[in-house]
């Protein structure tokens, strides 16, 4: 039986699915980084309000965590462009071998309109 912890996690996976469904590959990546780099800052500003060095640190930990996620999900999006690029490569190379295919067999639509 899944605890609360693991059916919480499920649904935010399943949200994060569904962002990249919606918006493309690498958005739940890229939003939830920028949101860890402002928590970053945000624990930033006041451990220097507060003059306290731990809480800095992990200010820096967070911005860190905060700017790799968003680069992961950038690679996600370009990696998806990437994968569409070839997919119409393949399709456009496809339709020329078979157009010289069929011209090189005489079943070119010259010698059917005739």
């Amino acid at each position: 039986m899944a605890t609360e912890d693991q059916d919480t996690e499920n649904l935010g996976d399943k949200a994060k699915d569904a962002l990249d469904d919606v918006a493309g590959a690498g958005t739940a990546n890229k939003v939830e980084g920028g949101f860890k780099e402002t928590i970053g800052e945000a624990k930033s500003s006041f451990g220097q309000a507060t003059d306290n060095a731990e809480l800095q640190g992990e200010a820096e930990a967070d911005k860190l965590e905060g700017k790799t996620q968003q680069a992961a999900g950038e690679a996600e999006s370009i990696g998806e462009k990437i994968g569409d690029f070839v997919e119409d490569a393949k399709d456009a190379i496809g339709g020329f071998f078979n157009k010289v295919k069929d011209a090189l067999d005489g079943d070119d639509e010259k010698k059917d309109a005739v």
